[in-house]
């Protein structure tokens, strides 16, 4: 627990350092504030990468919204409360006092199911295999075709980094078969999950 006791007495609290949230729900995180006034919920920034855009930090002040975002008081505690959560709320959030402040990070677990197969690809056009499977922190995606291992980037395949869709130039027949990808989320910690998808493919046309 995150504790702040400053020499006038105020007092800080979060209850968690890091605190895990299932995509599409609401999520509420306390902070207790005595002895010192409430600011405001700081969200996390993010720098522009991979194409996605930069990310800005916003602060959240007592019965302010911010879209999916907003703060309730319950007596001595300010509550964040996000709706509909997405991998991009993931990240680190600062509760801020007059005096002290303390943050946590929020860690947004991904959602396996909804991925479309079959999928058809056009001969000879660039296509994408659509995984669009995200988290935060990021996952790692492992992929095999037709049960041997696919090491992207190769032959014309490179993989999305962020959502793990694979994007193809130029279609050709033999790019039709039986995709797996295995998606790692915290890989290599005490706390790592994994799924499997597997998409048909075929490719169409000329």
């Amino acid at each position: 627990i995150q504790t702040s006791c400053s020499l006038t007495g105020a007092v800080l609290n979060l209850p968690f350092e890091t605190r895990t949230a299932q995509q599409f729900r609401t999520i509420r995180i306390k902070c207790e504030v005595k002895g010192e006034n409430f600011i405001a919920w700081e969200t996390p920034s993010r720098e522009a990468s991979f194409g996605l855009p930069a990310i800005e930090s916003i602060n959240i002040t007592l019965n302010q919204e911010s879209g999916r975002l907003r703060v309730q008081a319950n007596d001595h505690y300010y509550v964040l409360v996000i709706e509909d959560v997405k991998v991009d709320d993931g990240g680190n959030y600062t509760c801020w006092g007059s005096e002290e402040s303390k943050s946590f990070t929020l860690e947004v677990d991904f959602f396996s199911h909804g991925v479309k197969t079959p999928q058809r690809l056009n001969y000879g056009q660039n296509g994408t295999i659509q995984l669009e499977l995200s988290a935060y922190p990021p996952l790692k995606y492992h992929w095999t075709k037709d049960r041997e291992e696919l090491t992207l980037p190769t032959d014309g395949k490179v993989m999305d980094p962020y959502s793990g869709s694979i994007r193809i130039t130029r279609v050709g027949r033999d790019d039709a078969g039986m995709y797996t990808c295995r998606a790692v989320w915290k890989e290599g910690r005490s706390t790592e999950t994994e799924d499997s998808v597997e998409i048909e493919v075929f490719v169409v046309g000329e």
